[in-house]
């Protein structure tokens, strides 16, 4: 384990399995913001994807709308320290970045699906090597980063579709092992992705659930409450089970789901529901997100209703804003309940830190970094 791990772990010693879930708090203010609707285009996000912390207190936004990774002191200037790439299809330019993650000595990979290639630069932002990822017909739609190993590998989702069930097709999600150094392609298991109507995904489906930390990695993909454990090289070696909240769901969803359309103006979908042709009938999910922290612990957001259906949520692949959370330690017990500020989707969690994205009414985004408090305090070493 290490120095950083130790101290986060004194921060939020973990309980008993019998004892009663503590209550942390994010704190609703954030420690360092950045994001403008005009001005300089360093300021101006168009479509965040994904965020890693680097040495020295510094965090790297990759933005898939401008295709380059800003790297901002935090707290500090809110004009980044760095900015790498650029759009393109050459070495260190990127059609469609995906993900990004910190390697082994801190330096900084990049996933792009659009280009096949992963691509490391060194934190000073020289580009030390961009490698294609060769892999087969199976997968073709190597499109979705999940997170990466300790020792620098991606975790890598490839889509395709399922069998047709009376119409109904659920997504087929093959989860791959990519080497960072070599780009090798080791494929670890397949899981089941969310369901589709003429391609249309349906509501309440669930998106499939994948949260590496350190040498092992936890998947969902059933709407009940069941988190498989896996080893790095795919094995399931234990299951997990979420419980249900105190406070059940709300039994009018389609009533909300109607309500949510008509207040968008989203008119075709609220047919289909009407008509009977979007089935939205079927067990709910449990949750719709985990996170992996920098201390081994995963956290896990409750389904919180509509605002968690695939149809309203801005990345598929991110939690939606807001919501209750439960944190589990490595082996499964249950820490602390949380619930994060409204309109604020976190990405990235280290010590007391959490990183994420806040959109406005008008779309802005920002880069936000919130304090994590236990009792309304922030934690001391």
């Amino acid at each position: 384990m290490t120095a950083a791990a130790l101290v986060a772990w004194a921060f939020f010693p973990a309980p008993a399995r019998s004892q009663q879930l503590a209550r942390w708090v994010v704190n609703p203010h954030p420690e360092f913001s950045v994001g403008v609707m005009e001005g300089p285009e360093s300021r101006m996000f168009d479509r965040i994807v994904g965020m890693t912390w680097l040495k020295g207190d510094r965090l790297a936004v990759a933005d898939a709308g401008y295709q380059n990774i800003r790297i901002f002191e935090v707290p500090g200037q809110k004009d980044p320290d760095l900015v790498l790439g650029r759009p393109g299809q050459g070495p260190g330019e990127f059609v469609s970045i995906g993900g990004i993650w910190t390697l082994p000595g801190d330096t900084l990979a990049v996933w792009d699906p659009g280009t096949r290639r992963v691509t490391v630069f060194t934190q000073s932002g020289e580009l030390v090597h961009s490698l294609v990822v060769e892999f087969d017909e199976s997968a073709a739609n190597l499109e979705v980063f999940h997170g990466s190993f300790d020792d620098g590998d991606a975790i890598l989702g490839a889509l395709s579709f399922g069998e047709d069930r009376a119409g109904v097709v659920p997504d087929r999600w093959e989860v791959l092992r990519v080497g960072v150094s070599d780009a090798s392609v080791h494929p670890l298991f397949t899981l089941a992705g969310m369901r589709r109507l003429d391609r249309r995904p349906i509501p309440f489906s669930m998106m499939p659930l994948v949260a590496p930390s350190g040498d092992r990695i936890v998947t969902a993909d059933a709407p009940g409450g069941e988190i498989r454990v896996r080893t790095g090289d795919g094995n399931s070696i234990e299951t997990w089970s979420i419980p249900r909240p105190q406070t059940k769901l709300a039994r009018d969803l389609q009533s909300q789901l109607l309500r949510r359309l008509e207040s968008e103006g989203r008119q075709i979908y609220r047919d289909y529901i009407r008509a009977g042709v979007m089935p939205i009938e079927g067990p709910v999910p449990e949750m719709s997100a985990i996170l992996a922290d920098d201390s081994g612990r995963f956290w896990v957001k409750r389904w919180g209703g509509v605002d968690d259906s695939i149809w309203f949520r801005e990345n598929a692949l991110h939690p939606s804003p807001g919501g209750e959370w439960v944190v589990l330690d490595r082996d499964g017990r249950f820490l602390a309940s949380v619930a994060m500020p409204v309109d604020f989707r976190p990405l990235v969690i280290q010590r007391d830190r959490v990183a994420g994205v806040a959109v406005d009414a008008l779309g802005v985004q920002t880069v936000a970094v919130h304090r994590l408090l236990v009792s309304g305090s922030r934690p001391r070493p």
